[in-house]
């Protein structure tokens, strides 16, 4: 019975890495595109998307300590588990309490993870708003927009004012910065792989104060 139990917390200790991970990566995500009004949950990002964000928010120190933290502490129940510990009702204490530590401990870091990825999203997108990201042109279909939305799109590109926001498999994201307030304005376009625009809003920089 102590072997199954064993095995199943050590099961657990190998999924965490995993799980914060994609946590990362979905907190990055998440507070990312809300700062252009998007809601996540209506893109079908993959997991594999989702854990290369991931790394974004976990590669600053305050995460990494964190992370480091779990570690040790991952690495002393394991110890406490193969029986490297006083056995007998004592060491069952010692061993739950590691337990309980650690799952504390856990949940600290991802909040802290949490606070970490809303600020390397805010920083993204102010990089988005003062056109210090690449700008990115979509291949709009001139059959299936109209030729005002053509026109249109044909100034922002002649202005150098369209940045990406996020590009997925199916469709790219991109804004064009207003041409006389850049920095405080611009338009929301989705284009579908089609190159068809199939949303648009106009979009204030007043969320990122």
């Amino acid at each position: 019975m102590g072997q199954i139990r064993t095995a199943i917390i050590e099961a657990m200790l190998a999924a965490i890495p995993v799980a914060i991970v994609y946590f990362a990566g979905w907190a990055y995500l998440t507070s990312y595109l809300g700062k252009f009004g998007i809601d996540a949950t209506e893109l079908d990002i993959n997991f594999t998307t989702i854990l290369v964000y991931g790394f974004i928010p976990l590669s600053t120190v305050p995460s990494v300590v964190s992370l480091v933290v779990l570690v040790i502490l991952a690495s002393a129940l394991v110890r406490s588990l193969s029986g490297e510990v006083k056995v007998g009702w004592v060491g069952r204490i010692l061993k739950w309490a590691e337990l309980g530590i650690l799952l504390l401990f856990l949940v600290a870091a991802l909040f802290l993870i949490k606070g970490q990825a809303q600020v390397e999203a805010k920083r993204m997108a102010s990089l988005v708003w003062e056109g210090q990201k690449s700008q990115t042109v979509p291949n709009l279909s001139i059959s299936n927009n109209s030729e005002k939305l053509l026109k249109y799109f044909d100034r922002c590109r002649d202005g150098r004012r369209f940045r990406q926001v996020i590009g997925l498999p199916d469709r790219m994201i991109v804004i064009c910065r207003s041409d006389l307030t850049p920095t405080q304005r611009g338009t929301i376009f989705v284009v579908d792989k089609g190159g068809v625009v199939f949303y648009t809003a106009d979009k204030l920089r007043g969320d990122l104060t």
